[in-house]
């Protein structure tokens, strides 16, 4: 999928809903994980270079499958682990933060602290965006 507003391109995307403690709150997840640094910011993707410069894409490997009979499945709860699931508040109209509520936010940037744990829980160095699947607990073989 094409990331416009990053001149990248996500490879996983997942938006859900976050409920505070009491039920009261809530607020939204987002999980938008993909390459970055692909072509400049006023332009497309890859328009102006060969290859992006953080590539962010999860490398699975798993051992002993059998693809007739087993399914590679993503698990969640290994995907969000170490997440407080709190996150920023933004003003609708200035997208200044004003607060902090229920929430999950990594858009596969540095900045946003939600990223470092996904990234590290799909084996990917946000550094680099070098991708180590001996590092990745998020995908796994059902039987």
């Amino acid at each position: 999928m094409y990331w416009n507003w990053a001149s990248g391109y996500r490879h996983l995307v997942m938006n859900f809903t976050v409920h505070g403690a009491d039920a009261s709150a809530s607020g939204e997840g987002y999980l938008h994980i993909g390459s970055r640094n692909c072509g400049p910011e006023d332009g497309l993707a890859l328009e102006d270079r060969e290859a992006c410069e953080l590539l962010n894409t999860p490398a699975v490997s798993l051992d002993d499958i059998d693809l007739a009979n087993d399914a590679v499945s993503l698990d969640v709860g290994r995907l969000l682990e170490g997440l407080d699931f709190v996150a920023p508040v933004h003003d609708t109209e200035t997208f200044e933060v004003i607060g902090e509520g229920p929430g999950v936010e990594c858009h596969s940037a540095p900045s946003q602290p939600d990223c470092l744990d996904v990234f590290g829980n799909l084996g990917i160095d946000m550094a680099s965006g070098a991708a180590d699947s001996t590092q990745n607990a998020a995908f796994l073989v059902a039987r």
